[in-house]
């Protein structure tokens, strides 16, 4: 993935889906996101961070990110995380240390924004697992979905439609060569960094040449100067 889709984009771990989901799987990308790869250490990736602040970033109740961080404990997807108590006696937010994965796949940053439910935002981080980079889609069915996420297929394709209205996924009708429709081809909608072309500044028909001086009386001479010579050869024209 180039660079400039990764800077807006998460680095979301393969197993964490397997291992999770729902508003866990929420808080575990939450968690995610905010790894920086220059704080590591042995035993996985530190993070600092209020849970009050994980549950405004998630639209959760607190009560139910701390569930979720218990059950992310349990499965070691959080291999450690303590408080430190600060001069004043009050303690400080939580530390987290986040475990070490080779496998990833990417999610969009802004994806909290869209306050999905939990069954919408297990699907979505499903099919941003599944799609192919190139043409940011995947082969496999509805059929296929509901098996992996082990949800009905009627469930599936509503929460489908949910996402399709928020703009997260396109869904793409497909006909056999008979003319029969055949199984919907979903695209993920992916955000691009975009470049701003600078606009090429006109060639000025007369140049005017500043001497950088010491003396400001010169340069406001020379300046005169440059401005008769241009105005004249204008008016008189090139001879």
């Amino acid at each position: 993935m180039p660079s400039s889709e990764r800077r807006i984009n998460m680095k979301i771990p393969n197993a964490i889906l397997t291992q999770t989901k729902g508003n866990a799987l929420k808080v575990a990308c939450k968690l995610y996101s905010l790894v920086n790869e220059n704080r590591k250490s042995r035993n996985g990736y530190e993070i600092c961070v209020k849970q009050s602040t994980l549950s405004k970033a998630c639209g959760l109740s607190v009560s139910t990110v701390k569930r979720a961080l218990s059950e992310l404990a349990e499965k070691n997807i959080i291999v450690n995380r303590y408080r430190t108590t600060r001069e004043n006696g009050h303690q400080s937010s939580y530390h987290y240390t986040m475990a070490f994965f080779n496998k990833f796949f990417y999610m969009r940053y802004d994806v909290f924004s869209f306050a999905l439910t939990a069954q919408e935002f297990t699907l979505y981080a499903a099919m941003c697992k599944l799609r192919t980079n190139t043409i940011n889609s995947f082969y496999q069915s509805l059929n296929d979905l509901s098996r992996i996420l082990n949800a009905y297929k009627s469930d599936i394709c509503r929460t489908c439609s949910r996402l399709i209205e928020k703009g997260l996924i396109v869904k793409q009708l497909k006909r056999t060569k008979l003319g029969d429709y055949t199984d919907n081809t979903y695209f993920v909608v992916v955000r691009l960094r975009g470049t701003i072309k600078k606009k090429k500044s006109s060639r000025c028909r007369h140049k005017f040449t500043y001497i950088i001086s010491l003396k400001s009386n010169y340069v406001n001479s020379c300046r005169r100067k440059s401005m008769h010579i241009c105005s004249a050869s204008f008016i008189g024209g090139s001879g």
